[in-house]
């Protein structure tokens, strides 16, 4: 490695963690970039500095740059707190409700274990994904053999269903923020802020999932929730 590697590997993580930079338009990114994917010696060396800061590289994008995880007390690590405040969620059900939709578009893109390594993007729309959580419940709610987290995880479902699918304010088309596609909807965009998801130009209700996202979805994968609720709503298919 060459002496200034470890500074270049710092370059790397502060344009990946910088949201607003992006490889197509930073020609310094760009090429930090395609030497991570190109230059062993230089990878190990962009993993060794992101080490300390409680990152782990999950894998290279040249449209979004370096993928990263970032561990629970790193820093960079999105807290419930932070969520909070983003939503904006009032109550216990609020939360949950809002838990199930993050975990249910997460399932809808990526239902089987061999998906994971299945490249390229997945559509999605919260109308979608809310007939996908409500599938789930449905199962979740006659499986009598259920225990443990499994049990959590059907209640968590059945507060979900409790909610309205679809509830518009009156004498308007948009939709109330107490119904579950509306939620949906909130969380896809958020999403596509933290460039998991790319919004559809010409139908903003649609939205494609990203490299990043996928990577990140595998992360939790072996989960106990996001298992019970894959197996759930993909139990009628099998």
């Amino acid at each position: 490695m060459r002496p200034d590697d470890f500074a270049d590997a710092n370059r790397l993580l502060r344009f990946s963690v910088d949201r607003s930079s992006r490889p197509g338009s930073d020609l310094a990114h760009r090429a930090l970039l395609e030497r991570f994917r190109t230059d062993p010696g230089y990878a190990s060396a962009v993993r060794f500095a992101a080490e300390p800061l409680g990152l782990r590289v999950l894998g290279a994008d040249p449209q979004v740059g370096l993928i990263l995880d970032a561990a629970a007390d790193s820093p960079f690590s999105l807290r419930s707190d932070d969520l909070a405040r983003e939503f904006k969620w009032t109550s216990a059900a609020e939360r949950i409700t809002y838990g199930v939709a993050f975990v249910g578009i997460a399932t809808y893109c990526y239902p089987t274990a061999s998906s994971f390594g299945e490249s390229g993007t997945r559509q999605v729309t919260a109308v979608e994904v809310d007939e996908w959580i409500r599938k789930a419940a449905t199962a979740a709610q006659s499986d009598s053999t259920a225990a443990g987290d499994e049990i959590a995880t059907a209640d968590a479902l059945a507060v979900y269903v409790a909610e309205k699918s679809i509830s518009r304010n009156k004498g308007s088309s948009a939709l109330r923020q107490d119904c579950t596609v509306y939620r949906i909807g909130r969380v896809l965009r958020w999403l596509a802020e933290q460039q998991f998801m790319v919004r559809d130009a010409t139908k903003p209700d649609v939205f494609r999932s990203t490299e990043r996202f996928r990577l990140h979805v595998r992360e939790v994968a072996a989960k106990a929730v996001f298992d019970a609720v894959r197996s759930a709503a993909t139990e009628e298919d099998d």
